[in-house]
């Protein structure tokens, strides 16, 4: 895939069923600089062949060596043909919800940075975040009985709740194309995230999972895990059942501002909206105090009243649609 697409960019004449061999020598011909270790992707060739076709495994010290020479391949392949830095490419640019891409590049950077605690949070709280847009989450209800002898019934109705709960919260995943299994080393690691009727994060870490305790490997993993996810979230995300109508009334930004989760003493900064963009009003019930509301992904943020200016009113219409495959 990574050679075909550094021919397409050196404007190749390549033909679909062309060879391994054939491709690399295009590429050297189109002169912009020959590929280095040839020797090693043809090995690696040989040995994909050897499994696919004859059902060989490779070795294991084969495939340590196939892994550092693509660690030194791809960096420099990537500067030299699509003059692009290697560590900058991430499969978040592909996420359309700008607060879950601001948290898993925060996941990103503390990787990078070794802070595996800090990471592996932010990843946890990007799914939790992307989970509840695409309407996958949300507490079960529960059943109240306030009669002390029946308290044991209480207990056993709850329970089987919590059962119906995991269960279809578990089919939710499947539908998604969601592996179980890495899904479960995923809950193993990161800590209790919820948000509240405000989409606020709050966050806890369990009594068994120490975050002094988490290694590179377990952030990194988290972080794979809740991108790949939130993408296939993204893929197989429905139309709602319904919509809900917002005002079709929209706010004109009269100065750089910032696009803020909910008033309050910490606040969360989605993106910086800029001069002369166009914000779509939400309900003026939501309205906080120099605050006023308005639609971010589909959900409710605010902007500071000062900054905006409300244009002319065009009526009422739907909102853009909860579910909505972008």
């Amino acid at each position: 895939m990574f050679l075909r697409t550094v021919a397409e960019h050196l404007h190749c004449s390549i033909k679909e069923t062309i060879s391994f061999n054939q491709l690399i020598d295009e590429i050297d011909k189109a002169g912009k600089g020959a590929l280095t270790h040839r020797s090693a992707l043809n090995q690696l060739n040989k040995a994909r062949v050897n499994f696919k076709h004859f059902g060989l495994q490779p070795k294991h010290e084969d495939v340590r060596k196939f892994n550092r020479d693509l660690q030194a391949f791809f960096p420099a392949a990537t500067r030299t043909f699509l003059n692009l830095d290697f560590e900058s490419l991430s499969l978040i640019n592909l996420i359309n919800h700008q607060r879950v891409r601001n948290f898993l590049a925060r996941a990103e950077i503390q990787l990078d940075s070794e802070n595996n605690s800090e990471s592996i949070h932010a990843s946890a709280v990007a799914f939790e975040l992307y989970r509840n847009f695409a309407g996958h989450q949300g507490e079960s209800t529960r059943l109240r009985v306030s009669s002390e002898d029946e308290r044991k019934m209480r207990d056993l109705v709850r329970a089987i709740q919590d059962s119906l709960w995991n269960q279809q919260e578990q089919i939710n995943l499947i539908m998604d194309g969601i592996n179980l299994g890495d899904y479960r080393r995923f809950k193993r690691h990161i800590p209790c995230v919820s948000l509240s009727s405000a989409n606020t994060v709050h966050s806890s870490w369990h009594f068994h999972n120490r975050p002094d305790k988490l290694t590179k490997e377990d952030a990194a993993f988290c972080l794979r895990f809740a991108i790949d996810s939130i993408l296939l979230m993204q893929q197989y995300r429905l139309p709602p059942v319904f919509r809900i109508p917002f005002p079709n009334r929209h706010y004109v930004v009269l100065k750089d501002t910032k696009i803020i989760v909910y008033p309050g003493e910490e606040q969360e900064v989605i993106r910086i909206a800029k001069k002369g963009e166009t914000l779509q009003q939400h309900y003026e019930t939501f309205n906080r105090n120099d605050f006023t509301a308005i639609l971010q992904d589909e959900s409710c943020a605010y902007v500071n009243i000062d900054d905006v200016d409300l244009l002319e009113e065009s009526g009422t219409g739907s909102s853009p649609e909860m579910g909505h495959d972008d």
